[in-house]
């Protein structure tokens, strides 16, 4: 049995909005495009995912799983915005047999 685990830096929001908002990737974060730091960032991230800086379980949940199922079927633009944190979890994922 292998478990893997990603860790979606700065939020998980950010990978959510990808494909929904071009600031959306590694790089934007990286190079500083966005105004918001620290805990103003993941504010505004769940503000742009949830429509609030205060989703409840349900709505998180339900917006979560409709980006999942989104981005599921493009994992390689994933991938290709955030390069360092999806995309080296998907790259090690391929590396495994499955024999």
């Amino acid at each position: 049995m292998r478990i893997m685990v990603g860790v979606a830096v700065p939020a998980i929001e950010a990978w959510y909005l990808c494909g929904r908002d071009g600031r959306a990737t590694e790089a934007a974060f990286l190079q500083g495009h966005w105004d918001e730091q620290g805990s103003e960032l993941r504010a505004e991230l769940k503000r742009l995912t949830y429509g609030t800086t205060t989703p409840s379980l349900a709505e998180e949940t339900a917006q979560a799983t409709a980006d999942a199922e989104r981005l599921a079927r493009n994992i390689a633009r994933l991938e290709g915005a955030f390069p360092q944190g999806f995309g080296s979890l998907a790259e090690e994922r391929r590396s495994w047999s499955d024999a």
